[in-house]
């Protein structure tokens, strides 16, 4: 999840040269962009001081007219509680919305919670259906959880090799959760041939991004 908010903290940083003042204007009108926009400026605090209240209004009206993107962020809000009470199952409805000519992430997000049973019931063949479009899209985050599954055999026939395959796409990326998993995969010799210089250098490239079991590994 750190990961998603990092890649949508980069999209907000797009508007962060934008006037708020603009925005709203435009916004009060009932222009849908621009209404999302706000949103964004506000959740996080990237052209506005950060108010995740006024940026859940704002995603509301958007909403209100199916913007995907809006849909998707405040999924979030509500799968985090931020400027909402948390709700994981109103959270996964607007996933769900959100899917129709939506982005990765929304693909992803709904892979993630059918993973994870998170505001839904718990079916790891409905999530590696998404997990393996959004992996093919590139998103780091949803390879690293379909080679979580191949190593797991969740939803899927234990097999390393296609494990250690997807973990090295999304390590490739960065993703210190892919990294450590690689590294567990280096040292244990599964789907790779066992090595404990490359498991190393796995965990520790995990570790400098804030992964406590890679570092614990170390």
């Amino acid at each position: 999840i750190i990961m998603i908010l990092l890649s949508l903290t980069f999209i907000a940083s797009s508007f962060a040269n934008n006037d708020i003042n603009v925005l709203l204007k435009k916004a009060k009108k009932g222009d849908v962009e621009s209404q999302f926009e706000c949103a964004v400026c506000y959740y996080f605090g990237s052209c506005a001081k950060k108010d995740y209240k006024e940026a859940v209004k704002w995603l509301e009206l958007a909403v209100s007219k199916e913007h995907r993107n809006a849909q998707l962020l405040l999924g979030m809000a509500y799968g985090s509680g931020n400027g909402v009470k948390k709700d994981p199952e109103k959270a996964f409805s607007l996933y769900k919305q959100a899917l129709p000519g939506g982005n990765v992430y929304t693909i992803y997000m709904v892979g993630r919670s059918y993973y994870y049973g998170i505001g839904t019931l718990q079916n790891f063949e409905e999530a590696v259906r998404y997990l393996k479009d959004a992996a093919i899209q590139n998103d780091q985050n949803a390879q690293q959880l379909l080679g979580d599954a191949y190593y797991k055999g969740n939803g899927l026939n234990i097999n390393y090799e296609r494990a250690t395959y997807w973990f090295l796409r999304a390590a490739d990326q960065g993703n210190p959760d892919a990294q450590f998993s690689l590294g567990y995969a280096f040292y244990e010799g599964n789907g790779v041939p066992k090595d404990y210089s490359k498991a190393m250098n796995y965990f520790q490239k995990a570790a400098e991004k804030g992964h406590i079991g890679a570092y614990e590994a170390l």
